[in-house]
């Protein structure tokens, strides 16, 4: 076996960082096949540990008599903020479900949260130099570059359902009644079905007729009831608090579950949420390992500054 080609400055601060923080041989050569250095074998991390092992002695004491407790503390803070922004990131990558969406009075699609404000944080642009995966970063890139299709293409459905004739007569019949009424269901519909199940809507069959047939489903708050009980007589008091109410038309639940469309929004949901399984696993261990303080930027304190 010909000798291997010697390390560069790069590949060479990855394998102490990763030495410093206690890693096997073997872990920091698993850890480097997620890097863009080269393949390296047993003995290669053998020789590196020798050449650290050596090093470390001879720093370790003029380390300690140079560290500045205030250049530490600012450390400190940095990684601090740096695993902060991690986990609003990691929160952040979450792919709304299908009925989990509606359009606002104005025709713009409506999310139940708020997204990518992570971005706009000053130390973003330092988590690449934190967290050099090149996997998890692809991964990142390609839920970024997908999520706008998604949110298009649901856009285009709901707004499809809604100029539905079917559903804009039953909205002139039933005029104090919100337009989410009937699409809702539609799209929970979608929804189970990306979700690899059957729409449990079109589970619910009129028990005297054993027919699917449309209905309307009212659901309480939960604990909205009150039992109380008299010394003169006993009283039952029901208090319902409602929580929501949705139309079920079947006929327009089946149609769209079988349109053109449903069929690439559910495989852009299933793109997405594989993606974000693969996001958060990384970052789940990145944080568990804290793998962002073996790595500096170029905002970590302590770096010197190039004359401008």
């Amino acid at each position: 076996m010909g000798k291997q080609a010697s390390p560069s400055p790069e590949e060479l601060e990855l394998i102490f960082n990763c030495f410093a923080r206690g890693l096997s041989d073997r872990e920091v050569l698993d850890e480097m096949q997620d890097t863009e250095f080269p393949v390296r074998n047993p003995r290669f991390m053998r020789d590196r540990r020798r050449e650290f092992n050596a090093a470390k002695k001879i720093l370790e004491v003029t380390l300690e008599q140079q560290i500045d407790p205030t250049l530490a503390k600012a450390k400190e803070e940095h990684n601090a903020e740096i695993r902060a922004l991690i986990e609003e990131w990691k929160d952040a990558i979450k792919t709304p479900k299908i009925d989990e969406m509606s359009l606002n009075l104005e025709g713009n699609l409506t999310l139940p949260f708020s997204t990518h404000e992570y971005q706009f944080h000053p130390l973003f642009k330092c988590l690449k130099e934190h967290l050099p995966r090149t996997n998890l970063w692809q991964n990142y890139s390609l839920w970024m570059n997908k999520i706008p299709d998604y949110f298009d293409s649901c856009k285009k459905l709901i707004k499809k359902i809604t100029e539905d004739d079917r559903v804009q007569n039953w909205l002139e019949e039933n005029p104090t009644r919100e337009e989410n009424i009937i699409v809702k269901p539609v799209l929970r519909c979608i929804s189970d079905r990306a979700m690899g199940r059957e729409p449990e809507l079109l589970n619910e069959l009129n028990p005297e007729t054993g027919e699917l047939e449309p209905y309307m489903q009212v659901t309480s708050i939960p604990g909205t009831e009150k039992f109380i009980e008299r010394a003169s007589r006993t009283q039952r008091t029901e208090q319902m608090a409602i929580g929501s109410v949705i139309y079920v038309d079947p006929t327009i639940c089946t149609y769209y579950l079988d349109c053109q469309e449903t069929p690439q929004i559910i495989e852009l949901f299933n793109e997405l949420t594989d993606l974000e399984v693969k996001i958060h696993e990384s970052l789940d261990e990145i944080l568990a390992r804290r793998d962002y303080i073996g790595y500096t930027c170029i905002l970590c304190p302590g770096q010197s500054k190039e004359s401008s």
